[in-house]
């Protein structure tokens, strides 16, 4: 009896995964975070310039698009980890994004906006940042990191009404 308490015993510990999480999603999504560019998809990659828009009331942000593959759904949850460099690491809470089906096959979300009200635009813009995009889609989680340097290259401020108000760079003189 006792020689097949071990045996047992040692037939559970060499079948089970110690590293295996009870959470772990039993699928992987792949996700992508992106900019549209003259309505085609173009994913951020490791010193891409990303576009900082003024938008209505001061917002500071990056128009996004996530892109999904390898799930079928028309809605995902996505969350930002934020770091900007010499600034503090922060996280943008998850927000849903509905998807549409691309050429590609994978899904796109419609635009999803990356935050950066609480740092003023002289220590955004030039920076390193380095944004880690986790996806949750039909259960299915994804990751996505790119480190991208902030530009300002516009001039104009997005206003209420969908248009924008342009006005000459004068360096707040």
């Amino acid at each position: 009896m006792r020689e097949s308490l071990i045996v047992l015993g040692m037939c559970l510990a060499a079948c089970s995964d110690p590293g295996a999480s009870p959470d772990a999603p039993e699928c992987a999504a792949d996700i992508e975070w992106g900019k549209n560019v003259a309505g085609v998809y173009q994913a951020f990659r490791d010193n891409d310039e990303a576009e900082i828009t003024l938008g209505f009331q001061g917002f500071r942000y990056v128009q996004s698009v996530m892109r999904v593959a390898g799930v079928a759904s028309d809605s995902a949850s996505f969350q930002f980890q934020i770091s900007v460099d010499g600034q503090a690491t922060y996280v943008q809470p998850a927000a849903n994004a509905l998807l549409e089906a691309g050429q590609d096959g994978a899904r796109y979300s419609h635009d999803v906006l990356v935050f950066f009200n609480d740092i003023p635009m002289p220590d955004l813009v030039g920076r390193a940042t380095t944004v880690l995009a986790r996806g949750v889609v039909s259960g299915c989680r994804g990751v996505y990191t790119a480190t991208v340097r902030l530009v300002d290259n516009s001039n104009c401020v997005d206003q209420p009404d969908g248009g924008s108000s342009c006005q000459a760079v004068d360096a707040g003189l």
